[in-house]
């Protein structure tokens, strides 16, 4: 726990990270700019439904776009990356994430109340 940003991170055996920090909950659609990271992802994310409110999800390791080479075509690279929900619950900004299938990620984030 952080003091001075109220803001905690709890490590679990099995590799599943999760940081908590507070934002301004303002309920509603996602205003965090969500859209932009995926349309930015290009497919690496998407928008999704996580205990109860709207959530950023993306899957680890994206095997880039194919298109890296080709003229006039944007490459997007691979990426090692381990898979991770974000989300605003409850006044808190959360993000879930783990070097294990984006399912099982999203499975834990779901159990957050």
């Amino acid at each position: 726990m952080d003091e001075s940003s109220d803001s905690a991170s709890i490590y679990y055996k099995s590799g599943i990270r999760v940081f908590l920090s507070p934002v301004n909950d303002n309920g509603g659609d996602p205003p965090y700019g969500y859209e932009a990271v995926v349309e930015a992802n290009d497919g690496t994310s998407i928008i999704q439904t996580v205990a109860g409110v709207q959530a950023l999800v993306t899957a680890r390791d994206f095997s880039g776009n194919g298109q890296c080479g080709t003229p006039g075509v944007d490459c997007i690279p691979a990426s090692d990356n381990p898979s991770n929900v974000s989300m605003i619950l409850g006044g808190y900004s959360i993000l879930v994430d783990a070097d294990l299938p984006v399912e099982d990620v999203v499975a834990v984030a779901d159990t957050i109340k």
